[in-house]
């Protein structure tokens, strides 16, 4: 499925003076975690949804690819930043409390949607709801083309973001093979730089991130910094680096399991794992999680 709201522009690549911020954020689904770490409080007071009110202020991506987020978590984040951001994609299709989106957010001040459209990970990708036999839910991948706004009027952005199994290891081999060769359509179809973002579920060291390798993905992180080393884990279940993985078996290895990667031209400049607690003034340590994943936040500088 896609949107289309206008023709595409003539081919055009990012000048090496625009540097685009990108991150992943799985948002942790506002049904889930009452009490301590809940979306919002009642009263009001400090919450997830105000630690990622300050987070995003904090960081000011050009784009952020979430997970698990539900229509009106995205609603109030938009609000929270403005209006700013303006967001893409379609739920699941599974029920009312659990129908999660891969929605991805970009600055409406720097950005400029050309054409959108999402798949699901099965044999009808098309149909929402869809699943592959051997997956635990359905899970969506959504993508956007977008042009750039002022200085980067002109320049194009492919943008993918997904999310992949939580328990099916046998689901996620298959469902990457689905998003690499997608994406691959995609790049052809707009010839651009593309950035991909997403919960993987799964480490470095396991089929999805091997299927992106192969296809000359790039991993933002490991490129400037090496290898993973033990205590990387991007999910921590809001304890933070006191967090004690459970295992592979689990889908909750000792390293990350969110990404940030790109493809095709250009350079990342930085990328960080954010581990801190935010208040309404940014990074504190008596603050709150926004999530009980790290956002992950690379700069690209993408060139001709």
């Amino acid at each position: 499925a896609f949107v289309s709201l206008r023709t595409l522009p003539s081919t055009s690549v990012m000048s090496n003076n625009s540097s685009v911020r990108v991150m992943s954020f799985n948002v942790r689904t506002g049904y889930a975690d009452w009490g301590a770490h809940s979306w919002q409080r009642l009263f009001g007071g400090k919450s997830r949804r105000t630690a990622t009110a300050a987070m995003l202020r904090h960081h000011d991506p050009d784009v952020i690819g979430t997970q698990e987020a539900l229509h009106w978590q995205l609603r109030d984040i938009k609000h929270d930043q403005g209006g700013r951001y303006e967001f893409v994609g379609k739920a699941r299709g599974t029920s009312f409390f659990n129908n999660e989106y891969a929605a991805i957010m970009y600055d409406t001040s720097k950005w400029e949607l050309i054409e959108t459209g999402d798949f699901m990970y099965s044999l009808t990708p098309s149909v929402s709801g869809s699943m592959y036999p051997d997956a635990t839910f359905p899970n969506v991948s959504t993508w956007v083309a977008l042009e750039g706004r002022g200085p980067r009027q002109g320049k194009r952005l492919l943008v993918l973001n997904t999310h992949l199994d939580p328990y099916s290891a046998s689901a996620r081999e298959t469902s990457a093979k689905q998003l690499v060769a997608t994406a691959e359509e995609l790049r052809t179809r707009f010839s651009c730089p593309a950035v991909l973002t997403g919960d993987f579920n799964s480490s470095f060291a396991e089929a999805p991130y091997t299927a992106l390798t192969a296809a000359r993905w790039k991993d933002a992180y490991s490129t400037l910094h090496g290898n993973y080393k033990p205590g990387s884990y991007t999910y921590h279940k809001y304890r933070g680096l006191e967090y004690v993985p459970e295992g592979v078996d689990q889908s909750d290895p000792d390293a990350p399991v969110d990404f940030v990667w790109w493809v095709g031209s250009g350079q990342v400049k930085s990328c960080v794992v954010d581990k801190s607690r935010y208040d309404d003034n940014g990074p504190s340590v008596t603050g709150w999680w926004p999530s009980d994943h790290y956002p992950v936040v690379a700069d690209f500088d993408f060139e001709t």
